[in-house]
């Protein structure tokens, strides 16, 4: 364990060729979990190492009902607003229902309908550019921001919080309107490139050559949650293998795609 500085030996029995050794050992600051450590028969102290298995004891900790809880109103939500209606939804599309009337099963009807239709391959077209070029951004912002804000300082936590606001807000009514009023003909957006010489007189939204840019904007811009799994994984990465590779004389490029980049 990284911060393993205490062990507590709890208790100690035979177990089929292994003496099973039960300790608490600290994993975290302020942290302890029980584990068993596994030693073969007549190993050799002079080399522990090569045989020593540690898996966590059973039973649930403190730590392991606290991060349950924690989560339970997410699986509670998910569940009740993603699950059950995407399983409604599924039910309904080989139903006849206009919502006033009880659905009436029809079988695949509804999707012969729809792959007849040309504007259903015009939306799986857009759908497409929109989920290639959006998710790819919005990974590459999340990342840079990431190894930006690796290094720790006092203003460190503000900054998180700050880039990690629009992934918690960006779903929310109030930033539809803002967005929409925005790239409106009278908005913010036309006004600020007008005073700096490009004069535009539509509607961003309202135009099917930059609505989707819009649309992909606006999700790139919530790339916070992202952002904070990045940086919780560049953290683990060891930093021993950067040393050995400046030692080697490798560019900081050479060290992000052979070693970042992999173990990320």
């Amino acid at each position: 364990a990284p911060y393993s500085r205490e062990a507590e030996l709890i208790s100690t029995f035979q177990e089929d060729g292994y003496t099973r050794y039960k300790l608490k050992i600290q994993t975290l600051p302020d942290v302890f979990m029980p584990f068993y450590m596994l030693v073969p028969d007549g190993l050799s102290d002079s080399r522990p190492h090569k045989a020593m298995i540690a898996i966590p004891a059973h039973g649930a900790s403190k730590e392991s009902v606290a991060g349950v809880l924690f989560t339970l109103p997410f699986t509670i939500g998910f569940l009740l607003f993603m699950i059950v209606p995407m399983g409604i939804s599924l039910y309904y599309s080989f139903c006849d229902y206009d919502i006033l009337s009880p659905p009436v099963f029809t079988g695949l009807k509804n999707f012969i309908s729809m792959f007849q239709d040309e504007t259903f391959f015009k939306t799986l077209k857009v759908t497409f550019f929109f989920a290639f070029v959006s998710v790819p951004l919005k990974l590459l912002f999340a990342l840079i921001v990431a190894m930006l804000l690796l290094e720790n300082s006092k203003m460190s936590g503000f900054y998180r919080a700050a880039y990690y606001l629009p992934s918690i807000i960006g779903g929310s009514v109030a930033v539809s309107i803002l967005w929409k009023r925005m790239f409106a003909m009278d908005g913010v957006v036309n006004k600020l490139l007008g005073m700096v010489g490009i004069q535009t007189s539509f509607s961003w939204l309202g135009d099917t050559r930059t609505a989707i840019w819009v649309l992909i904007l606006l999700v790139v811009w919530q790339f916070g949650s992202s952002m904070l799994i990045f940086l919780s994984s560049l953290k683990q990465v060891p930093q021993s293998l950067y040393e050995a590779a400046e030692v080697d004389g490798a560019s900081a490029p050479a060290k992000f795609f052979k070693i970042t980049l992999p173990l990320l």
